[in-house]
């Protein structure tokens, strides 16, 4: 994930507190064919406690999946 919307970022920092899920959980769903927030969150649980994270979280996943398509 160098020089990607992860490059720098710590993995392991959580993105949904609620759901102890982390960045690195997330991406990793895209890794393995999440293509939607839906997608990942059905995979990683994240948005299930406060919701509060699911606006980021659907960008961060569209930014994954466009760099994930960019690469094929």
């Amino acid at each position: 994930w160098q020089g990607s919307v992860l490059g720098g970022m710590k993995t392991e920092k959580k993105a949904c507190s609620c759901c102890g899920v982390t960045y690195g959980d997330i991406a990793a769903a895209v890794e393995a064919g999440a293509s939607t927030y839906e997608e990942v969150s059905a995979v990683t649980r994240c948005g299930n406690g406060c919701g509060r994270c699911q606006e980021f979280i659907r960008h961060f996943v569209a930014e994954l999946v466009r760099e994930r398509n960019e690469k094929e």
